[in-house]
């Protein structure tokens, strides 16, 4: 199956890299954010947050990943 993979309403046939993420070892997609966790356990996410959906506690989009806290789980408290 031919898929596209879009980033901020870009569309491309390959995966590409992500800055910031550079030992990913699991992704989770949603509607418009996008979450990796990387080989220390550590959980980066990016996309559209309006509504608070990245975790880093602000009302707005995240254009690059950035690490968040999340309880019980990896290096987060």
């Amino acid at each position: 199956v031919d898929r596209f993979r879009c980033h901020w309403q870009t569309c491309y046939r390959e995966p590409f890299v992500v800055l910031g993420v550079d030992d990913a070892v699991d992704i989770a997609t949603g509607g418009s954010i996008t979450c990796a966790i990387d080989g220390d356990g550590a959980v980066h996410c990016w996309g559209f947050g309006g509504r608070g959906q990245l975790g880093n506690g602000r009302l707005n989009e995240g254009l690059f990943p950035e690490a968040i806290r999340v309880l019980g789980f990896g290096n987060g408290i």
